[in-house]
């Protein structure tokens, strides 16, 4: 997908979540990865399939998103708001998850993998 087309999608998303008009969003099997959506409101979002591996989501509004089978390898999804979104199937490979809520966020099947490190050791004081 083309950068005018999606800022094109996602300003129509916006407009339409703070009731402006606008249209819902649907990016289902879209490749978005690498992209910055630093602090968008994607709430009810349709992107069931899409990649969002490499992007910068941190502080993204994914509230009742539809994530259906995403990916989000090596993400930024810092303090993202995952609040009640369908993330079946999603797989966060090596994303940053700090302070994300994924309270009442639909799992099932989702995969949670972090890449280990021998060189350094967390400080759990």
């Amino acid at each position: 997908m083309q950068a005018a087309e999606l800022s094109s999608i996602v300003k129509d998303h916006l407009l339409y979540v703070n009731h402006r008009g606008g249209r819902l969003a649907d990016l289902s099997k879209t490749d978005l990865s690498g992209n910055n959506f630093a602090g968008l409101n994607l709430s009810e979002l349709r992107a069931p399939a899409a990649n969002f591996d490499r992007c910068i989501l941190t502080k993204v509004n994914f509230t009742e998103a539809d994530l259906f089978d995403c990916t989000f390898t090596a993400a930024d999804c810092r303090h993202v708001n995952f609040l009640r979104a369908d993330l079946r199937g999603a797989k966060f490979h090596q994303a940053k998850l700090a302070g994300a809520n994924f309270d009442d966020a639909d799992l099932r099947g989702g995969t949670f993998v972090r890449k280990h490190d021998t060189s350094s050791r967390a400080d759990l004081s």
